[in-house]
């Protein structure tokens, strides 16, 4: 009896000390981010003939650097799906329908990267 609760003490200590909440975002020390992450670079060049205005968009998410895909334009009806990545193209969070409201809280100081459209 006594290694059933020691085995559920410390299963209860273990997932209480896991948080899904605490991510590591590494910093991101660059000047262009389109030209000097490989990752992000490619992610631009996959667009091509774009009917709808599609941008890279670099925010702060929990005060770190975070690139995401957007469609922004105003005449294409789209469902709202972001994917936040870091510096090294590593998925940090996704948005799903109906999460707008929460993304535009956790995201601040979004700024344009490059856009691409039909123009």
């Amino acid at each position: 009896m006594k290694q059933i609760l020691y085995f559920l003490f410390f299963a209860t200590l273990l997932f209480n000390s896991c948080s899904k909440d605490e991510i590591n975002i590494p910093e991101c020390d660059v000047e262009n981010p389109i030209l000097e992450l490989n990752w992000l670079n490619e992610v631009k060049n996959s667009f091509t003939n774009c009917t709808c205005d599609i941008s890279i968009l670099q925010g702060e998410y929990k005060n770190k650097p975070v690139f995401f895909v957007m469609i922004n334009d105003p005449v294409c009806n789209t469902i709202f799906e972001v994917t936040l990545w870091d510096c090294n193209g590593k998925t940090i969070k996704e948005y799903k329908p109906g999460d707008i409201d929460k993304f535009n809280n956790e995201v601040s100081n979004t700024n344009v990267l490059y856009t691409c459209s039909d123009d």
